[in-house]
């Protein structure tokens, strides 16, 4: 029995199914390994990433959606999906069971140019706050992009996804170069060693993809993209800082 099969046993007696129903698939990597799939459980909404069936039986494979959940499992942030858990899912295989999100990615968001100047900016602080949260736990990310960073319909609030790529000193597999070739650093395209300014990279490509922002954007954008890294931002908490002289002082930087 697999533990979707499994039954919980509540107060008066009734027995209420674990198992997941409603499965339908959200997305897929084109080039990768996994999917993502939405499914309801004890009328609660999940995500359930799990891999694709030609590299389900693969170890390597299995290794790195093992360690995705570790990794992100220990994580608690408020601008990060949480991840519940991992398990056997019927159908599906082991899958990393997570939270739903209602929302859209800022991909879509970037198309739709819906959004303000001010919207964008706390978007970006809520990013940067992510950043700086896994960045202090020596993680990080390596496939920073808009499409692995959700916008909740509720608030707009950031959740950044899929730390399938994402790496620490911890772990000894995926030390090769990934990512997205148009958001990667220099040093993560010639195979030199990482760390947060590589996200940093990242982050000001993003910038320069807004469809609506001020001088000061551009400005840290452009300081995030500096080729060299010690010429960077060298941590979030910088950037941080930066944007919020933007709400101190909104005149003087538009």
């Amino acid at each position: 029995m697999t533990s979707s099969d499994s039954y919980f046993v509540t107060g008066g007696g009734l027995l209420i199914s674990s198992q997941f129903r409603g499965v339908e698939l959200i997305s897929e990597s084109v080039s990768g390994y996994s999917r993502v799939y939405k499914a309801q459980r004890m009328g609660k909404w999940h995500a359930l990433k799990c891999l694709k069936p030609e590299y389900a039986n693969q170890n390597e494979y299995r290794a790195l959606l093992q360690k995705e959940f570790e990794m992100g499992y220990q994580l608690n942030h408020p601008n990060i999906a949480r991840i519940i858990g991992i398990e056997e899912v019927d159908d599906l295989g082991i899958c990393i069971v997570m939270e739903y999100i209602e929302g859209q990615t800022l991909k879509k968001s970037i198309a739709d140019k819906r959004l303000t100047k001010n919207q964008y900016l706390e978007i970006l602080l809520q990013l940067c706050e992510a950043l700086s949260y896994i960045h202090h736990r020596q993680i990080i990310h390596r496939d920073l992009k808009p499409e692995n960073i959700m916008l909740t319909d509720n608030g707009l609030h950031v959740k950044l996804i899929d730390f399938g790529l994402s790496d620490a000193d911890d772990y000894a597999i995926l030390k090769n170069p990934a990512g997205t070739w148009k958001y990667a650093a220099p040093e993560v395209v010639a195979n030199l060693p990482i760390d947060q300014r590589s996200d940093i990279y990242s982050l000001g490509i993003i910038m320069r993809e807004l469809p609506s922002c001020s001088y000061i954007i551009r400005r840290i954008a452009k300081r995030c993209t500096k080729q060299k890294r010690e010429q960077r931002y060298q941590s979030a908490d910088e950037i941080i800082t930066a944007l919020k002289k933007k709400l101190t002082f909104p005149i003087f930087f538009d």
